[in-house]
């Protein structure tokens, strides 16, 4: 009779073990990607910031365009991501093509704006320097797209 009363008892456990291992394997996946919408959002705040203290520290025409840049394509994927919380798929692969579009559009303008040049600023003309600085905001802006088609390639397999 002792094996009958361990024989439930073991199949229990394994198949407690079993759901154990699933819902961590799970629990795995889910916070991989949760976590690659953090590092996208982080990544791309960071980059953000950099660019303000670069601008605010250099001499450039409208300095206040460059936050206010971040800011927009900041809240543009914050509006993707929520666009996928709320399923809406076709919004938010609208948002992941117009992302790229618009960090590739400003890396782009970045880039630009590395080599030195003459800068009207509010008391006359100034000549500033190449910033090769510049090439940091514009990694990490590279990094957080990188990392926004790593979160959509990575969300269309479903966890088991």
């Amino acid at each position: 009779m002792a094996t009958v009363q361990e024989s439930p008892k073991q199949a229990a456990e394994a198949a407690m073990k079993e759901l154990a291992q699933r819902d961590a394997g799970l629990l795995r996946k889910v916070l991989a990607r949760g976590g690659l919408v953090g590092a996208v959002l982080a990544a791309h705040g960071a980059a953000s910031g950099v660019l303000c203290l670069i601008v605010f520290a250099e001499p450039f025409p409208y300095p206040v365009m460059y936050p206010l840049m971040g800011l927009l394509a900041f809240l543009f994927l914050a509006i993707r991501f929520t666009a996928l919380a709320a399923g809406r798929l076709f919004s938010a692969g609208a948002l992941l093509l117009f992302n790229i579009a618009l960090t590739a559009f400003w890396c782009f303008i970045l880039v630009d704006q590395i080599p030195g040049r003459v800068v009207v600023v509010s008391n006359g003309q100034v000549w500033r320097g190449d910033l090769h600085l510049l090439w940091v905001p514009v990694g990490l802006y590279g990094v957080s797209m990188a990392l926004l088609l790593t979160h959509a390639i990575t969300r269309r397999r479903r966890p088991a």
